[in-house]
């Protein structure tokens, strides 16, 4: 089960990026566009934001069980309180890649709305991806110095790892500023605010697998030679 909560994520990422190319966020729209301009482009499609809605509905769901999987990391390495933090966290992160695409359902549901409604509902749908980047950032700084922490021999993650998601965390952060700006590199589709960040994560998430797959291999494999050594010194009495 462990492995399959990590694997999980590959899951989130293909669907989130099949959803966001759907639905347009992928390349995204810029937030200066005219009301008429976005309703125009979702009324002419529609079908495809349905489906991309649906599809980026259920796949974001599969962060959660990625989140479970890095709060057993953790609480290996820390213990229950910094899993916990883990949980707490993902669960909201988890909302915040969710909820967008209720706002898109809603969008394409009835796209003859007038032009303004669809323009604001349109605004809607993206808030939510950037009002969760400061719950990334604290999240992934307690899961930074949960690495760090970590003193077995050879631990799951490399110390530049941690730095690295701590980074991670605060590169989301920047989505926050959103808000004070519709272009500029801190606009939604901004460099500091989307590409960079979009970049960051996915490279992130590879990483996170591939070490906790590692760690689940090393553990699989000295199991295996314990029970091997076990199995041979039951028998060697008898022999």
């Amino acid at each position: 089960m462990h492995k399959v909560c990590i694997y999980s994520i590959s899951v989130a990422m293909t669907s989130l990026t099949i959803a966001f190319v759907l639905t347009h966020v992928l390349p995204p729209q810029s937030p200066s566009e005219s009301a008429q301009d976005i309703a125009n482009y979702y009324r002419s499609h529609t079908t495809g934001i349905r489906i991309g809605a649906v599809v980026g509905a259920i796949g974001a769901v599969f962060y959660a069980p990625f989140c479970a999987a890095i709060a057993w990391e953790v609480k290996r390495i820390t213990g229950a309180e910094a899993a916990y933090v883990q949980i707490i966290l993902g669960v909201i992160g988890t909302l915040g890649l969710v909820s967008p695409w209720t706002d898109f359902m809603t969008l394409a549901f009835r796209p003859e709305r007038p032009a303004e409604i669809l323009h604001a509902m349109y605004d809607d749908a993206w808030m939510p991806l950037y009002s969760v980047a400061g719950c990334f950032a604290v999240q992934f700084a307690f899961l930074g110095w949960a690495m760090l922490s970590d003193k077995d021999a050879k631990p799951t993650f490399p110390r530049w790892f941690a730095y690295f998601t701590v980074f991670t965390g605060l590169d989301q952060a920047f989505g926050v500023f959103v808000v004070f700006t519709k272009t500029g590199p801190f606009a939604w589709d901004g460099v500091i605010a989307y590409w960079i960040p979009l970049v960051v994560f996915g490279v992130w998430t590879n990483l996170m697998v591939k070490y906790m797959s590692d760690r689940l291999k090393r553990e699989s494999a000295a199991d295996a030679v314990a029970s091997g050594t076990g199995a041979f010194v039951t028998a060697s009495p008898g022999a």
